[in-house]
């Protein structure tokens, strides 16, 4: 991957007025490498083709925000990471991380992010 690379991000409410967020490269706008989705329900079916799968909670001015992520298993960690954390930097913009800050796993399958 080169560093002049850029995620593009294209938010839509499905039919369900769920909302997703398709997350691509900008020399193939096209392929989502990555789609992330905010407080859906439990049974909420996900993109066949993108294999791997978590859950985040985000802490908010209203209350924690539940994202699940679906990404790709077919490109380099190190890419999905970058996709994840600016996906991250781009919807939450005031999101603070300290030292105070805290990630861990408290339920399977979820990662909580918690400001102390």
């Amino acid at each position: 991957m080169q560093e002049t690379e850029e995620v593009i991000f294209n938010t839509i409410k499905d039919n369900g007025g769920n909302r997703l967020t398709h997350c691509s490269m900008e020399d193939h706008p096209d392929i989502a490498l990555a789609i992330m989705g905010e407080d859906l329900p439990p049974n909420y079916v996900g993109p066949p083709d993108l294999l791997g799968k978590f859950n985040v909670e985000i802490p908010s001015e209203t209350g924690e925000i539940g994202i699940t992520i679906w990404f790709s298993t077919q490109e380099d960690n190190d890419k999905m990471s970058m996709i994840i954390q600016k996906f991250v930097e781009w919807r939450f913009p005031t999101l603070v991380i300290t030292k105070d800050t805290t990630m861990g796993v408290y339920e399977p399958g979820k990662l909580t992010v918690k400001v102390d």
